[in-house]
């Protein structure tokens, strides 16, 4: 049953994943819809990445020592095996916990896969350069700085720009620097 409940999750998580992007792709020509496609999955993978970071690694080790059980977390680390023990009260928090970080690695591989197929899909077609594609890629990445942060960088960094289309674009968001950027290529 589980198993079943896994591919139901994955389904379900390329079918919201596929109705954001097509709504956003009404009305948009072919180069247009895969540069919006690559830049959902680049921002998609940033996310679960994340959340991936911010779960436990490992499985649950049940010992049983003088006719208690004990319940211990285990991960790999190089090649040391660390221990970490979990009081059962925490148990099945802790095995959620692990079972969701499985479940995004899953999920991760596929949206890895589908980013490569429209990586080389724009490639091909020359929709981008490989230059355009990785400042996409880093920017997209940057996006965790708030919007305080984007201009005081911009003013201690490169003050020349604060007042220019390009730097007000990038200290409203870098979504809103990604889309001026892809508009300027669509030219």
């Amino acid at each position: 049953m589980y198993h079943t409940e896994k591919i139901l999750f994955f389904i379900l998580s390329n079918l919201a994943l596929a109705s954001i992007i097509c709504g956003r792709l009404k009305g948009m020509n072919k180069r247009e819809k895969k540069v919006t496609q690559l830049v959902e999955l680049i921002k998609s993978k940033r996310d679960i990445e994340e959340m991936i970071n911010s779960l436990p690694k490992g499985y649950i080790s049940v010992k049983k020592i003088s006719g208690r059980t004990y319940y211990y977390r285990q991960w790999r680390e190089g090649s040391q095996i660390k221990s970490q023990y979990v009081e059962e009260d925490f148990l099945n928090g802790v095995k959620a916990k692990i079972q969701l970080r499985k479940d995004n690695e899953a999920l991760l591989r596929i949206i890895k896969h589908d980013l490569r197929n429209v990586q080389k899909n724009i490639l091909k077609n020359n929709y981008l350069t490989i230059e355009q594609v990785m400042i996409l890629k880093e920017n997209v990445s940057k996006d965790a700085l708030n919007k305080n942060e984007r201009q005081e960088a911009l003013e201690n960094y490169l003050p020349e720009y604060v007042d220019t289309k390009l730097g007000k674009a990038y200290i409203e968001g870098i979504s809103s620097y990604n889309q001026m950027l892809v508009d300027k290529w669509m030219k």
